[in-house]
């Protein structure tokens, strides 16, 4: 079984916008979803930590980049969820302007994890990252959060669709079902974002 090496993991700063150089050899794994999604509880768990990452059951708490340092060059980036309807078209905007721009512009990004509700997978601006971050030639892994509050058969019945979806656009991009109360999501996680890392 593959050690846990994110149990340390501190967290460094908030940013509206990455200072990006070449100069360093930082190793970025960026979260990316929708408000809600789920993106800071995978990270709590991932550390061990159940205060790391500010969760909320307000949707669109998190309006920055937040950076989580894990050692002296390997990084967790939680970038700000997008598409929360209640926030207003202008902040809307703004902040997927701040995702797109580190995705677009990041030279140490190794892989992007992007957290869907099952419920509700594959939207707009799931598509645009996509394809954006595939044009970069980084590895994707899709996470369908929130898995334990459908049943077994519609939750089969989605990791097909959105793998058939998917597979259109990049067969490489590997898709994994994810609940907090299950100890093989955090596996699966534990696995991909090592693997990014190079531990």
């Amino acid at each position: 079984m593959i050690k846990n090496k994110y149990i340390s993991t501190i967290f460094l700063k908030s940013v509206k916008k990455m200072i990006l150089s070449k100069k360093n050899n930082r190793m970025d794994v960026a979260f990316s979803g929708y408000s809600n999604s789920g993106k800071s509880t995978a990270i709590n768990l991932l550390s061990n930590q159940k205060k790391l990452a500010r969760t909320s059951k307000k949707p669109g708490s998190t309006k920055t980049i937040n950076l989580f340092q894990v050692d002296f060059k390997r990084y967790l980036i939680d970038l700000p969820g997008y598409g929360y309807s209640k926030t207003s078209k202008k902040t809307q905007l703004e902040l997927r302007d701040i995702v797109f721009y580190y995705l677009k512009n990041c030279f140490h990004l190794k892989g992007l994890i992007i957290f869907m509700d099952i419920r509700h997978p594959l939207k707009k601006i799931d598509y645009e990252i996509i394809n954006l971050v595939n044009n970069n030639n980084i590895p994707i892994a899709i996470f369908l959060t929130k898995s334990d509050k459908i049943s077994k058969n519609l939750k089969l019945k989605t990791i097909k669709y959105v793998n058939k979806t998917i597979s259109l656009l990049n067969k490489n991009i590997l898709v994994y079902t994810f609940s907090k109360y299950c100890s093989g999501s955090l596996l699966s996680l534990l696995n991909v974002v090592s693997k990014w890392h190079q531990f």
